[in-house]
């Protein structure tokens, strides 16, 4: 009787504990996720400073930070009806994590447009992993409100081989509508589990970031050969199985910012793989490996099915499109990583935005 007394009387004060921390975590959370059930959560005014002692490509200290908005770039002006707003739009090349404030490619192409149009506002709403799935969440829960005249969306890289049932909860409302669902959303709403989920991330991002991605050099990259039926094989598969959805998530997107008076313009997406020699390190980009199983040749051959992709619902749809990949060299000098620009990179991508945004006419429509 005792220990069934006992054990009940623990049990209230773990779920008394519970409950008191999940209050206190709602009023003050020091780990705050940018991912929460079936939201996005943007950060307003976070800073953060990241420390590298190992990539020359890269500063010694990092400054990135986001504004009043939880959008990296300057504060929305007093005025924002006398200023043509334009918000960019895709995962980590587009964020530009590893890169200061003033060295990502949306801050360089707003200093071009400055040249241009002193009334030009410009702000980068990457986020981390993100593909179409999420760009559509975000685009209707934060960004039509600010009503950008032109988005651009950077997109091709994480929606490659990405299915709606295979992705996030935040990205298929579907899965609320069965229990299982609803309790898994339940606690992803949770700050405690927020809190851990996000202490998790940071901690393998932090191994991460330090390991693969700051220490990264591409002459030290394995090699590896990749059958050509097998690359056949999959890209059929990408052709069949994922193309048709991406195109469709690609109007998707344009048809929101149709509605919303806002010109959606598309880019694609660059690597520094193919059939080439790296004019940096002099290294093989076909047989250089990109990921497990795979090598520069296939992923320049599955990306490129995406740009396609990206270019002809463009065509078909009638919305403006910037193909960069078919004008960004590839030379590992503009990456410090298999995919995310140095800010030389970044320079040389804005250069091309810039210009292209500027024959378009997009920056003088206030």
């Amino acid at each position: 009787m005792n220990f069934i007394k006992n054990t009940f009387t623990f049990l209230f004060g773990v779920v008394v504990a519970i409950a008191i921390l999940e209050i206190f975590l709602r009023i003050y959370n020091p780990f705050p996720a940018v991912v929460k059930g079936n939201k996005i959560i943007l950060r307003a005014n976070a800073r953060n400073i990241i420390e590298n002692n190992v990539n020359p490509k890269m500063p010694s200290k990092i400054y990135t930070s986001t504004n009043s908005n939880g959008l990296r770039g300057r504060n929305l002006p007093k005025d924002p009806e006398n200023y043509v707003k334009i918000i960019t739009v895709g995962g980590s090349t587009t964020i530009c994590t590893l890169n200061p404030d003033t060295g990502t490619w949306s801050y360089f192409t707003e200093q071009n447009l400055l040249k241009q149009n002193p009334n030009v506002w410009l702000n980068n709403a990457g986020l981390n992993g993100h593909s179409t799935f999420g760009h559509k969440i975000l685009l209707e829960d934060y960004l039509i409100k600010l009503k950008p005249q032109c988005i651009i969306f950077l997109i091709g890289l994480n929606d490659m081989e990405r299915e709606k049932k295979d992705v996030f909860l935040l990205y298929d409302q579907t899965t609320l509508e069965t229990f299982r669902g609803k309790l898994k959303n339940a606690l992803l709403n949770s700050e405690i589990v927020g809190v851990l989920a996000n202490v998790y991330r940071k901690w393998n991002t932090n191994v991460d970031v330090m390991d693969n991605i700051l220490d990264w050099k591409f002459e030290n990259s394995k090699h590896l050969s990749v059958s050509e039926d097998v690359m056949q094989k999959n890209e059929q598969d990408i052709k069949e199985k994922f193309i048709p959805d991406f195109k469709d998530r690609i109007s998707e997107l344009g048809v929101i910012c149709k509605e919303n008076n806002i010109v959606p313009v598309f880019m694609t997406q660059t690597l520094p793989y193919g059939n080439l020699m790296d004019p940096t390190t002099k290294i093989n980009m076909a047989t250089a490996q990109f990921s497990d199983g795979v090598n520069g040749e296939f992923i320049n051959r599955k990306l490129n099915l995406y740009n396609k992709a990206l270019i002809e619902t463009c065509i078909e749809d009638g919305y403006s499109y910037i193909d960069l990949a078919s004008s960004f060299p590839k030379d590992t000098k503009y990456y410090y990583d298999p995919m995310h620009y140095t800010i030389e990179g970044n320079k040389h991508v804005a250069n091309f935005i810039s210009e292209e945004l500027i024959s378009q006419g997009i920056i003088l429509k206030n």
